[in-house]
């Protein structure tokens, strides 16, 4: 399977592409700041930020939480890693 972070779409071995969100582009979906899903996750804004960047991964019941309030199913969700 291919990724291209940049285009956020995935390939598969038939070829089949598809879109992907980032957390970014979802927070952003729902006209929110980053400090506004801080609070309603219940952590710092800054380490929101980490998260959403990748350098911090989203515990499993952030990634629910988030899902639930945006109606986005997890697995279109693009999980990118950084590596500092």
């Amino acid at each position: 399977m291919r990724r291209y972070a940049c285009q956020h779409i995935v390939t598969n071995r038939k070829g089949v592409y598809k879109l992907k969100k980032t957390w970014r582009d979802i927070r952003e979906s729902m006209n929110l700041t980053q400090a506004d899903m801080a609070r309603k996750l219940g952590m710092s804004r800054q380490l929101y930020q980490m998260k959403e960047c990748g350098r911090r991964q989203f515990k499993l019941d952030e990634a629910i939480a988030i899902s639930k309030m945006s109606g986005v199913d997890l697995k279109d969700v693009q999980i990118v890693r950084k590596f500092f």
